[in-house]
């Protein structure tokens, strides 16, 4: 009933500008208005009781909802965000602007509290291809670059084609314009899950890569590549002689988020059906390593949902104390609830975060935190497609939502005293 009264008096703000806090004022670390609320309605969503959690959930103190844009329809977008060297935060989603593909961007100069109106960043270069799975950085030159994959937008007499592509602006995110097509391909007589999608850009060995979720039916078994690592060498993209992949399986691992842990390492997150048999769960979320950016070793599930729920779309961060954060986007609430668990439009976002004791390369499932929503969405929503970021001192969970409205939703967690 608390939820329901927060729910009326949250809606207006909403409709009205996006932001429940007209007057923009930055909340103190440790508030949270919508959480509170449902930490103390929804038991799903509330972390065990004991004397920590004066402390947050796994000491971390997640404020007040912010909306960084309402212009995103019925919320269910997927948007990724960076830091820019001029201090700005920006947030990118692919969306449409009059029945055009485009990628829409939004600016906040103020670390997140606040945001500007939306705008189109650029349209797609051909519009009979679809524009989606967003994906920034920026170079120390200055160059910022997007990725997205544009495929057709259907099996056509058995023909498919699928590329990942680059668009970079030279001025600051002022204006872009095409840069590179990392992969393209031509495929025939082929259905299911096919061709490219899901880039994801990293700093590898001190090189510009681009990981890329493949289809299964790409090459030929024994070897069946799930995640194929391009490198930006000489104006072209080379694809790299190592690959993440799923030997003689049938499933792929798709969107592959990699990033440099502090101890020199690497961590891969994905989402895996490569478990469906033993936990009947259609994805799971699964963690890989490598030492060297070259050489992967499969690590664990980061959470195992309950028996027939899923877990998938996955990101994570690594704590200034070492720690892993992994964010997924799971139906296992929904499920028995009375709610139809189908399609995205019934997850939630939920994280877990590692023990502190334990090494990335030594992770397994029990060395995880059991889930909990900092969004704390209300039964028959939804929170779709997790990312996060730190930035000063804080860290940044965001994902598309419908609760109350469609938006995007931002919740930040003071990390300064894990240093």
């Amino acid at each position: 009933m608390k939820k329901n009264l927060f729910f009326l008096f949250l809606l207006p703000a909403l409709f009205c500008g996006c932001s429940a806090n007209p007057d923009n004022i930055p909340p103190e670390p440790g508030t949270s208005e919508k959480n509170n609320n449902a930490t103390e309605t929804t038991a799903a969503t509330t972390a065990p009781e004991n004397e920590e959690n004066e402390k947050g959930f796994e000491g971390l103190v997640f404020e007040r909802e912010i909306c960084v844009s309402n212009a995103v329809g019925s919320g269910n977008v997927y948007s990724r965000m960076a830091v820019l060297q001029d201090g700005r935060m920006i947030c990118i989603w692919p969306t449409t602007d009059g029945g055009k593909r485009c990628m829409k961007g939004v600016f906040s100069s103020d670390d997140g509290l606040t945001w500007g109106t939306p705008q189109v960043l650029f349209y797609g270069e051909d519009q009979t291809k679809t524009l989606a799975n967003a994906e920034i950085i920026q170079l120390d030159n200055g160059d910022i670059l997007i990725a997205y994959r544009a495929n057709d937008k259907e099996i056509t007499n058995g023909n498919f084609y699928s590329s990942i592509r680059v668009h970079v602006s030279h001025d600051n995110a002022k204006t872009f314009v095409p840069h590179s097509i990392v992969k393209e391909l031509y495929e025939t007589g082929v259905s299911g899950s096919v061709g490219l999608w899901e880039p994801n850009f990293c700093m590898l060995n001190g090189e510009l890569a681009c990981f890329v979720a493949i289809g299964k039916s790409v090459y030929t078994t024994p070897i069946i590549p799930s995640t194929d690592i391009y490198i930006w060498r000489d104006n072209t993209w080379v694809r790299a002689d190592y690959t993440s992949d799923d030997t003689g399986k049938t499933n792929r691992n798709g969107m592959p988020i990699v990033r440099q842990l502090s101890t020199g390492g690497y961590l891969m997150s994905v989402e895996t059906a490569r478990f469906k048999t033993a936990r009947n769960s259609p994805l799971l979320t699964y963690l890989l390593y490598s030492a060297d950016g070259k050489h992967w070793t499969g690590l664990t599930s980061a959470h195992l949902p309950v028996y027939g729920a899923t877990n998938g779309s996955p990101y994570w961060v690594e704590l200034p104390d070492g720690r892993i954060v992994v964010a997924f986007q799971t139906d296992e609430d929904i499920l028995g609830t009375g709610i139809e668990a189908v399609g995205d439009k019934n997850k939630i976002t939920k994280i877990v975060v590692s023990k502190k004791d334990v090494a990335v390369e030594d992770l397994h499932s029990v060395s995880f935190s059991e889930a909990y929503d900092p969004f704390g969405t209300m039964p028959g929503y939804f929170a779709l497609w997790p990312a996060m970021l730190i930035h000063k001192d804080y860290l940044y969970l965001y994902a598309g939502t419908n609760d109350p409205v469609g938006h995007i939703a931002l919740v930040r967690a003071y990390i300064g005293d894990l240093k």
